[in-house]
């Protein structure tokens, strides 16, 4: 700010702390609303992130490390000494939609290079056989009510693709189904031979 022809600057810790953490609540709150798959990733303390190895078994491992995001925001503090919201929430907008578009393209390239080392990849034009194929090679945790967790996730021009093909078959629908049974059986299974600890130990 000017004062007497000299240009002095002022921090106010308090009020930067306060408007970051709105800002960031904000934004994160509309990150979740827009995306699905990022509302379902979980959150841990900053002071917790850290690269992270995943076990592929056969004495493998893939080496996954954090999503480095960043991005910049504008508004104009007349509107905000105003009272006015409008500049500041649109800007929050574009900042959600940016940071969405880097962390989730690093979350699939994660998922990615962890699926083709375990052998859990399928290839060639979206169809319901792929997603059936898929399906197929992954692990699934069923709950109490006897239904999963899984969800498919595919960006939209392919998921207009997969649209356009129509449902699937009943041969189709019958083959997704007699995968779930068997999976459900096994996941059943494996719960049933959990050992308990005694004791402790």
């Amino acid at each position: 700010m000017e004062e007497s022809g000299r240009k002095r600057e002022v921090t106010l810790t308090e009020y930067d702390v306060a408007g970051y953490e709105f800002l960031m609540t904000g934004t994160d709150a509309l990150m979740r609303a827009m995306d699905p798959v990022y509302r379902r990733i979980r959150r841990v303390p900053l002071d917790d992130v850290s690269s992270v190895s995943v076990d592929v078994g056969e004495g493998r491992t893939v080496q996954v490390e954090p999503i480095d995001a960043s991005s910049w925001i504008s508004f104009d503090v007349r509107e905000a000494i105003a009272g006015e919201r409008q500049l500041l929430l649109s800007e929050m907008a574009f900042l959600a939609q940016r940071q969405l578009a880097t962390i989730m393209r690093g979350f699939y390239s994660h998922v990615n290079e962890v699926a083709e080392a375990v052998g859990n990849t399928v290839s060639g034009p979206m169809s319901w056989d792929l997603i059936i194929d898929a399906l197929e090679r992954v692990d699934l945790v069923f709950g109490d009510d006897g239904e999963h967790g899984g969800m498919i996730v595919m960006n939209p021009e392919t998921y207009a693709r997969l649209v356009q093909q129509g449902p699937p078959t009943a041969a189709q629908e019958a083959r997704l189904d007699d995968i779930l049974r068997r999976k459900r059986e096994e996941f059943d299974a494996r719960r049933r031979h959990r050992s308990v600890p005694r004791d402790g130990h």
